[in-house]
């Protein structure tokens, strides 16, 4: 029997989140199947393959007024050395085929939790 496959001898196994707030439910989650482990295996094959390839492209998220930065780097300490225009870099970029590495971390709709 395959370590990897509890499932397969009628176990229930589950992959569970702790959730750190005392008003909602603590530990959330969902059944650990073969499917996901499947899904798990992509997502972190094309995670290894874009940092052996040097895929390191940021995606800054929306300008904010308010922090007069990106969504996404209002709270990075390497704000202040990034281009400000990495938005529109972004942008260019975004379909680069360098960057299809990344398509594997794209969840798609039967995998919405």
């Amino acid at each position: 029997m395959a370590w990897d496959a509890p499932w397969a001898l009628g176990w229930v196994t589950r992959a569970l989140y702790w959730l750190i707030d005392a008003e909602a439910d603590a530990h959330r989650g969902y059944p650990w199947t073969g499917e996901r482990r499947e899904r798990f295996l992509q997502v972190i094959s094309g995670i290894v393959e874009g940092i052996e390839a040097g895929v390191f492209a940021a995606i800054p998220g929306d300008w904010n007024t308010w922090s007069r930065t990106h969504d996404a780097c209002r709270f990075c300490p390497f704000d202040s050395v990034c281009p400000r225009d990495r938005g529109e870099l972004h942008e260019a970029i975004v379909d680069a085929p360098e960057l299809a590495v990344r398509s594997v971390l794209t969840p798609n709709d039967a995998e919405a939790v």
